[in-house]
Protein backbone atom coordinates (compact mmCIF):
# COMPACT_ATOMS: atom_id res chain seq x y z
CA UNK A 1 0.00 0.00 0.00
CA UNK A 2 1.18 3.52 -0.65
CA UNK A 3 0.44 7.21 -0.81
CA UNK A 4 1.59 9.60 -3.54
CA UNK A 5 1.76 13.40 -3.39
CA UNK A 6 1.95 15.42 -6.60
CA UNK A 7 2.82 19.09 -6.07
CA UNK A 8 1.50 20.14 -9.50
CA UNK A 9 -2.18 21.05 -9.81
CA UNK A 10 -1.91 21.10 -13.60
CA UNK A 11 -1.24 17.42 -14.34
CA UNK A 12 -2.08 13.98 -12.88
CA UNK A 13 0.52 11.40 -11.84
CA UNK A 14 0.03 7.69 -12.69
CA UNK A 15 2.11 4.59 -11.98
CA UNK A 16 1.70 3.14 -15.48
CA UNK A 17 -0.42 3.49 -18.61
CA UNK A 18 -3.11 1.14 -17.34
CA UNK A 19 -4.25 3.80 -14.85
CA UNK A 20 -6.74 6.43 -16.09
CA UNK A 21 -6.08 9.07 -13.43
CA UNK A 22 -4.01 9.97 -10.41
CA UNK A 23 -3.24 12.68 -7.86
CA UNK A 24 -3.25 16.29 -9.03
CA UNK A 25 -2.08 18.91 -6.56
CA UNK A 26 -2.44 16.60 -3.57
CA UNK A 27 -2.30 13.09 -2.12
CA UNK A 28 -3.75 9.82 -3.41
CA UNK A 29 -3.48 6.15 -2.47
CA UNK A 30 -4.55 4.96 -5.93
CA UNK A 31 -1.27 4.61 -7.91
CA UNK A 32 0.69 2.33 -5.59
CA UNK A 33 -1.87 0.48 -3.48
CA UNK A 34 -2.32 -3.16 -4.44
CA UNK A 35 -3.02 -6.52 -2.84
CA UNK A 36 -2.11 -9.88 -4.30
CA UNK A 37 -2.65 -13.50 -3.32
CA UNK A 38 -0.63 -16.35 -4.75
CA UNK A 39 -1.10 -20.10 -4.30
CA UNK A 40 1.52 -22.65 -5.36
CA UNK A 41 0.73 -26.35 -5.58
CA UNK A 42 3.57 -28.86 -5.99
CA UNK A 43 2.60 -32.30 -7.29
CA UNK A 44 6.16 -33.55 -7.53
CA UNK A 45 9.69 -32.26 -8.06
CA UNK A 46 8.92 -32.02 -11.74
CA UNK A 47 5.35 -30.67 -11.76
CA UNK A 48 3.72 -27.72 -9.99
CA UNK A 49 1.08 -25.03 -10.57
CA UNK A 50 0.63 -21.41 -9.53
CA UNK A 51 -2.37 -19.08 -9.27
CA UNK A 52 -2.06 -15.35 -8.55
CA UNK A 53 -4.83 -12.78 -8.10
CA UNK A 54 -4.06 -9.06 -7.96
CA UNK A 55 -6.24 -6.13 -6.96
CA UNK A 56 -4.96 -2.71 -8.05
CA UNK A 57 -6.26 0.52 -9.56
CA UNK A 58 -6.54 0.00 -13.32
CA UNK A 59 -8.23 1.18 -16.53
CA UNK A 60 -11.70 0.40 -15.10
CA UNK A 61 -11.11 3.00 -12.34
CA UNK A 62 -11.62 0.35 -9.65
CA UNK A 63 -9.79 -2.43 -7.82
CA UNK A 64 -11.51 -5.53 -9.22
CA UNK A 65 -9.25 -8.57 -8.62
CA UNK A 66 -7.78 -10.07 -11.77
CA UNK A 67 -5.96 -13.31 -12.46
CA UNK A 68 -2.40 -12.35 -13.34
CA UNK A 69 -0.79 -15.80 -13.12
CA UNK A 70 -2.40 -19.19 -13.72
CA UNK A 71 0.10 -21.68 -15.07
CA UNK A 72 1.42 -25.21 -14.81
CA UNK A 73 5.19 -25.71 -14.67
CA UNK A 74 7.09 -28.82 -15.71
CA UNK A 75 10.80 -29.33 -14.99
CA UNK A 76 11.95 -32.64 -16.48
CA UNK A 77 15.50 -32.06 -15.19
CA UNK A 78 17.53 -29.29 -13.49
CA UNK A 79 18.26 -27.66 -16.85
CA UNK A 80 14.76 -27.24 -18.27
CA UNK A 81 11.64 -25.40 -17.10
CA UNK A 82 8.44 -25.29 -19.16
CA UNK A 83 5.34 -23.24 -18.27
CA UNK A 84 1.93 -23.00 -19.93
CA UNK A 85 -1.09 -20.87 -19.05
CA UNK A 86 -1.19 -17.23 -17.94
CA UNK A 87 2.40 -16.19 -17.27
CA UNK A 88 4.21 -12.96 -16.46
CA UNK A 89 5.50 -10.85 -19.34
CA UNK A 90 9.19 -11.33 -18.68
CA UNK A 91 10.53 -7.95 -19.75
CA UNK A 92 11.36 -6.79 -16.22
CA UNK A 93 14.66 -7.03 -14.42
CA UNK A 94 14.80 -9.27 -11.31
CA UNK A 95 11.11 -10.20 -11.57
CA UNK A 96 8.49 -10.93 -14.24
CA UNK A 97 6.02 -8.67 -12.42
CA UNK A 98 6.27 -4.91 -11.91
CA UNK A 99 3.64 -5.04 -9.16
CA UNK A 100 5.65 -6.83 -6.48
CA UNK A 101 6.98 -3.77 -4.67
CA UNK A 102 8.94 -5.74 -2.07
CA UNK A 103 11.15 -7.22 -4.83
CA UNK A 104 12.42 -3.80 -5.91
CA UNK A 105 14.44 -1.12 -4.18
CA UNK A 106 12.37 1.92 -5.32
CA UNK A 107 8.66 2.40 -4.63
CA UNK A 108 7.80 1.56 -8.25
CA UNK A 109 9.54 0.78 -11.51
CA UNK A 110 9.97 4.06 -13.47
CA UNK A 111 7.29 4.65 -16.08
CA UNK A 112 9.77 6.23 -18.51
CA UNK A 113 11.51 2.86 -18.86
CA UNK A 114 8.78 0.32 -18.19
CA UNK A 115 5.80 2.39 -19.37
CA UNK A 116 6.20 1.21 -22.96
CA UNK A 117 6.45 -2.41 -21.78
CA UNK A 118 2.92 -2.17 -20.52
CA UNK A 119 1.85 -5.83 -20.50
CA UNK A 120 1.54 -7.43 -17.07
CA UNK A 121 0.93 -10.95 -18.36
CA UNK A 122 0.20 -13.04 -21.45
CA UNK A 123 -1.70 -16.23 -22.19
CA UNK A 124 0.68 -18.77 -23.68
CA UNK A 125 3.85 -20.38 -22.47
CA UNK A 126 7.60 -20.21 -22.11
CA UNK A 127 10.59 -22.51 -22.07
CA UNK A 128 13.80 -21.84 -20.16
CA UNK A 129 17.12 -23.70 -20.32
CA UNK A 130 19.86 -23.23 -17.69
CA UNK A 131 23.41 -24.55 -17.71
CA UNK A 132 26.78 -23.75 -16.09
CA UNK A 133 29.06 -21.82 -18.44
CA UNK A 134 32.53 -21.01 -17.19
CA UNK A 135 32.33 -19.75 -13.62
CA UNK A 136 28.70 -18.61 -14.03
CA UNK A 137 25.27 -19.84 -15.04
CA UNK A 138 23.78 -19.11 -18.47
CA UNK A 139 20.08 -19.28 -19.25
CA UNK A 140 17.91 -18.65 -22.27
CA UNK A 141 14.14 -18.20 -22.23
CA UNK A 142 11.70 -18.16 -25.14
CA UNK A 143 8.10 -17.07 -24.64
CA UNK A 144 5.00 -16.62 -26.79
CA UNK A 145 1.32 -15.96 -26.26
CA UNK A 146 -1.56 -13.53 -26.56
CA UNK A 147 -2.26 -10.37 -24.58
CA UNK A 148 -5.51 -9.88 -22.69
CA UNK A 149 -5.39 -6.37 -21.20
CA UNK A 150 -6.46 -2.79 -21.86
CA UNK A 151 -4.56 0.47 -21.59
CA UNK A 152 -6.00 3.88 -20.86
CA UNK A 153 -4.98 6.28 -23.64
CA UNK A 154 -6.62 9.38 -22.17
CA UNK A 155 -9.78 11.25 -23.05
CA UNK A 156 -11.85 8.48 -21.38
CA UNK A 157 -10.73 5.96 -24.00
CA UNK A 158 -9.15 2.53 -23.61
CA UNK A 159 -7.10 0.57 -26.10
CA UNK A 160 -7.83 -3.16 -26.14
CA UNK A 161 -4.72 -5.35 -26.42
CA UNK A 162 -6.78 -8.56 -26.42
CA UNK A 163 -5.47 -11.20 -28.84
CA UNK A 164 -2.36 -9.18 -29.69
CA UNK A 165 0.39 -11.69 -30.48
CA UNK A 166 3.50 -11.59 -28.27
CA UNK A 167 6.83 -13.36 -28.81
CA UNK A 168 10.17 -12.78 -27.15
CA UNK A 169 13.40 -14.10 -25.67
CA UNK A 170 15.88 -13.43 -22.87
CA UNK A 171 19.55 -14.33 -22.55
CA UNK A 172 20.90 -14.21 -18.99
CA UNK A 173 24.27 -14.80 -17.40
CA UNK A 174 24.94 -14.85 -13.63
CA UNK A 175 28.59 -14.54 -12.62
CA UNK A 176 29.07 -14.06 -8.89
CA UNK A 177 27.71 -10.64 -8.00
CA UNK A 178 27.20 -9.75 -11.67
CA UNK A 179 24.10 -10.34 -13.75
CA UNK A 180 23.92 -9.63 -17.49
CA UNK A 181 20.76 -9.70 -19.59
CA UNK A 182 19.86 -9.21 -23.24
CA UNK A 183 16.31 -9.58 -24.47
CA UNK A 184 13.74 -8.68 -27.05
CA UNK A 185 10.02 -8.94 -27.60
CA UNK A 186 7.51 -8.16 -30.33
CA UNK A 187 3.84 -7.29 -29.92
CA UNK A 188 1.64 -7.44 -33.01
CA UNK A 189 -1.44 -5.34 -32.27
CA UNK A 190 -4.80 -6.80 -33.26
CA UNK A 191 -7.20 -3.89 -32.61
CA UNK A 192 -7.78 -0.38 -33.86
CA UNK A 193 -8.27 2.58 -31.54
CA UNK A 194 -11.92 3.62 -31.70
CA UNK A 195 -11.09 7.33 -32.00
CA UNK A 196 -8.91 6.60 -35.06
CA UNK A 197 -11.70 5.03 -37.11
CA UNK A 198 -13.12 8.33 -38.39
CA UNK A 199 -9.69 9.80 -39.12
CA UNK A 200 -8.51 6.73 -41.03
CA UNK A 201 -11.73 6.56 -43.06
CA UNK A 202 -11.52 10.28 -43.85
CA UNK A 203 -7.90 10.13 -44.98
CA UNK A 204 -8.61 7.14 -47.24
CA UNK A 205 -11.67 8.81 -48.75
CA UNK A 206 -10.01 12.21 -49.25
CA UNK A 207 -8.88 11.50 -52.80
CA UNK A 208 -5.25 12.12 -51.85
CA UNK A 209 -2.91 9.17 -52.31
CA UNK A 210 -0.58 10.71 -49.72
CA UNK A 211 -3.42 10.94 -47.21
CA UNK A 212 -4.36 7.31 -47.80
CA UNK A 213 -0.73 6.35 -47.19
CA UNK A 214 -0.75 8.36 -43.94
CA UNK A 215 -3.81 6.39 -42.82
CA UNK A 216 -1.89 3.15 -43.34
CA UNK A 217 1.06 4.57 -41.38
CA UNK A 218 -1.12 5.66 -38.45
CA UNK A 219 -3.23 2.49 -38.17
CA UNK A 220 -2.62 0.36 -35.07
CA UNK A 221 -4.36 -2.83 -36.20
CA UNK A 222 -1.68 -5.17 -37.56
CA UNK A 223 1.22 -2.93 -36.54
CA UNK A 224 4.17 -4.20 -34.51
CA UNK A 225 6.00 -2.83 -31.48
CA UNK A 226 9.48 -4.28 -30.92
CA UNK A 227 11.40 -3.76 -27.69
CA UNK A 228 15.10 -4.55 -27.24
CA UNK A 229 16.56 -4.41 -23.75
CA UNK A 230 19.92 -4.86 -22.11
CA UNK A 231 20.86 -4.78 -18.44
CA UNK A 232 23.89 -5.03 -16.17
CA UNK A 233 23.33 -5.57 -12.44
CA UNK A 234 25.85 -5.70 -9.60
CA UNK A 235 24.65 -6.92 -6.19
CA UNK A 236 27.20 -7.77 -3.51
CA UNK A 237 26.99 -7.14 0.20
CA UNK A 238 25.62 -3.68 0.87
CA UNK A 239 25.98 -2.36 -2.69
CA UNK A 240 23.35 -2.70 -5.41
CA UNK A 241 23.70 -1.10 -8.85
CA UNK A 242 21.68 -1.44 -12.05
CA UNK A 243 22.01 -0.03 -15.55
CA UNK A 244 19.22 -0.78 -18.04
CA UNK A 245 18.73 0.26 -21.67
CA UNK A 246 15.65 -0.17 -23.83
CA UNK A 247 15.15 0.52 -27.54
CA UNK A 248 11.65 0.66 -29.02
CA UNK A 249 10.88 0.27 -32.74
CA UNK A 250 7.40 0.46 -34.25
CA UNK A 251 5.79 0.51 -37.67
CA UNK A 252 2.95 2.84 -36.69
CA UNK A 253 3.22 6.62 -36.43
CA UNK A 254 0.71 6.53 -33.58
CA UNK A 255 3.48 5.25 -31.30
CA UNK A 256 6.92 6.74 -31.90
CA UNK A 257 10.22 4.91 -31.91
CA UNK A 258 12.23 5.70 -28.82
CA UNK A 259 14.78 4.70 -26.22
CA UNK A 260 15.14 4.79 -22.45
CA UNK A 261 18.02 4.43 -20.04
CA UNK A 262 17.72 3.75 -16.31
CA UNK A 263 20.44 3.78 -13.69
CA UNK A 264 20.00 2.86 -10.01
CA UNK A 265 22.44 2.86 -7.10
CA UNK A 266 21.70 1.75 -3.53
CA UNK A 267 23.80 1.07 -0.44
CA UNK A 268 22.49 -0.81 2.58
CA UNK A 269 23.41 0.38 6.06
CA UNK A 270 21.86 -1.96 8.58
CA UNK A 271 18.09 -1.91 8.11
CA UNK A 272 18.24 1.22 5.93
CA UNK A 273 19.06 1.36 2.21
CA UNK A 274 19.33 4.85 0.73
CA UNK A 275 19.19 4.91 -3.06
CA UNK A 276 19.15 7.21 -6.03
CA UNK A 277 18.15 6.72 -9.65
CA UNK A 278 18.00 8.56 -12.95
CA UNK A 279 15.78 7.59 -15.88
CA UNK A 280 15.45 9.26 -19.27
CA UNK A 281 12.88 8.33 -21.91
CA UNK A 282 13.23 9.85 -25.38
CA UNK A 283 11.29 9.51 -28.65
CA UNK A 284 11.90 10.15 -32.34
CA UNK A 285 9.47 12.56 -33.99
CA UNK A 286 8.12 11.40 -37.34
CA UNK A 287 5.37 12.79 -39.54
CA UNK A 288 3.96 12.28 -43.02
CA UNK A 289 2.50 14.83 -45.44
CA UNK A 290 -1.18 14.19 -46.12
CA UNK A 291 -1.06 16.08 -49.42
CA UNK A 292 -3.89 18.24 -48.08
CA UNK A 293 -3.63 21.87 -46.93
CA UNK A 294 -2.09 22.18 -43.46
CA UNK A 295 -5.29 23.84 -42.23
CA UNK A 296 -7.48 20.98 -43.46
CA UNK A 297 -9.20 19.21 -40.51
CA UNK A 298 -7.70 15.87 -41.57
CA UNK A 299 -4.19 17.34 -41.65
CA UNK A 300 -4.72 18.95 -38.24
CA UNK A 301 -5.99 15.66 -36.81
CA UNK A 302 -3.07 13.70 -38.29
CA UNK A 303 -0.57 16.22 -36.89
CA UNK A 304 -2.14 15.77 -33.46
CA UNK A 305 -1.58 12.01 -33.71
CA UNK A 306 2.08 12.54 -34.65
CA UNK A 307 2.59 14.85 -31.64
CA UNK A 308 0.76 12.63 -29.16
CA UNK A 309 2.93 9.67 -30.22
CA UNK A 310 5.95 11.30 -28.58
CA UNK A 311 6.52 10.13 -25.01
CA UNK A 312 9.47 12.00 -23.50
CA UNK A 313 10.16 12.40 -19.81
CA UNK A 314 13.11 12.43 -17.41
CA UNK A 315 13.10 11.74 -13.68
CA UNK A 316 15.66 11.98 -10.89
CA UNK A 317 14.75 10.19 -7.66
CA UNK A 318 16.20 9.70 -4.20
CA UNK A 319 14.77 7.54 -1.47
CA UNK A 320 15.34 5.26 1.46
CA UNK A 321 14.08 1.75 2.16
CA UNK A 322 13.69 0.62 5.78
CA UNK A 323 13.43 -3.15 6.30
CA UNK A 324 11.91 -2.91 9.76
CA UNK A 325 11.00 -6.60 9.99
CA UNK A 326 11.36 -9.79 7.93
CA UNK A 327 9.34 -9.63 4.69
CA UNK A 328 8.21 -6.04 5.25
CA UNK A 329 9.64 -2.64 4.39
CA UNK A 330 8.80 1.04 4.47
CA UNK A 331 9.94 3.33 1.64
CA UNK A 332 10.04 7.11 1.30
CA UNK A 333 10.87 8.49 -2.14
CA UNK A 334 11.25 11.94 -3.71
CA UNK A 335 11.12 12.42 -7.49
CA UNK A 336 11.61 15.42 -9.73
CA UNK A 337 10.34 14.89 -13.27
CA UNK A 338 10.61 17.00 -16.40
CA UNK A 339 8.73 16.43 -19.63
CA UNK A 340 9.56 17.95 -23.00
CA UNK A 341 6.98 20.72 -23.48
CA UNK A 342 6.59 19.81 -27.18
CA UNK A 343 5.92 16.13 -26.50
CA UNK A 344 3.56 13.88 -24.59
CA UNK A 345 4.55 13.00 -21.03
CA UNK A 346 3.72 9.86 -19.09
CA UNK A 347 1.37 11.97 -16.95
CA UNK A 348 -2.40 12.40 -17.38
CA UNK A 349 -4.77 15.30 -18.13
CA UNK A 350 -2.09 17.97 -18.49
CA UNK A 351 -3.41 21.54 -18.55
CA UNK A 352 -2.29 23.66 -21.54
CA UNK A 353 -0.20 25.86 -19.24
CA UNK A 354 1.61 22.98 -17.49
CA UNK A 355 5.32 23.70 -17.69
CA UNK A 356 6.36 20.04 -17.85
CA UNK A 357 7.68 19.79 -14.29
CA UNK A 358 6.39 18.12 -11.12
CA UNK A 359 7.69 16.94 -7.77
CA UNK A 360 6.40 13.59 -6.52
CA UNK A 361 6.63 12.33 -2.93
CA UNK A 362 5.82 8.67 -2.26
CA UNK A 363 5.43 6.64 0.91
CA UNK A 364 4.92 2.88 0.58
CA UNK A 365 4.59 -0.10 2.89
CA UNK A 366 5.45 -3.41 1.19
CA UNK A 367 5.02 -6.86 2.67
CA UNK A 368 4.89 -10.47 1.58
CA UNK A 369 3.61 -13.46 3.51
Amino acid sequence: MGGVYNDSDRVEFVRDLSQPSGPKGGWSSEPDTSLGIQVNLRHSQQLEAALQLLSRYDYTSNYDPRITWAFAKYSPDPHWQLRVGRIGYDAFILSDSANVGYAFLPVRQPIEYFGTLALAHLDGGDAEYRSPVGAGVFSVKLFAGRADEELDVGNNEQYDLKDSRVVGFNLNYHLGAWYFRLGGSEIELSQELDSFEGLLAGLRASGSAAAASVADDIALDGSRVVNWNAAVVFDRGALQAQLLYNKRQTDTLAFADGAAIYGLLGYRMGAFTPYMAVVDGDAEFARRDTGLPSSHPLSVAAERVFREALFEQRTVMVGVRYDFMPKADLKIQLERLEANSSSTSFMRSADPDWGGEATIVSVALDFIF
